[in-house]
């Protein structure tokens, strides 16, 4: 069975003509429009490590979402090296003057 990911990897520079040949080659997915929709990428990580390293001077982000509810991250990697984030969710405190109505909804 496995694992689906959607995968949207974004630059801080302008990606080199060649990138998507290099991507297929280190990867063996071909990418369109900088997104891999539903796959089993398991190597993702080791993979864009070694990208990272052919283009050292740009900065990938790639933004994961996987099947599983709540299952969302953010990696960046430049010139061989990696930061993983996850987001934070924060709920606002109540405030009672932002009821819509005085009707009760269950």
């Amino acid at each position: 069975m496995g694992y689906y990911t959607d995968y949207t990897i974004t630059t801080d520079k302008a990606i080199p003509e060649d990138f998507n040949e290099k991507f297929e080659q280190i990867t063996d997915y071909s990418i369109y429009d900088m997104e891999l929709l539903n796959v089993k990428w398991y190597d993702h990580k080791d993979d864009m490590l070694k990208i990272s390293k052919e283009y050292p001077d740009i900065l990938f982000t790639v933004d994961g979402d996987g099947e599983d509810q709540g299952d969302v991250w953010r990696e960046y990697y430049k010139n061989g090296r990696m930061q993983r984030v996850e987001p934070k969710v924060i709920w606002p405190e109540f405030d009672e003057d932002k009821f819509a109505s005085d009707k009760t909804y269950i």
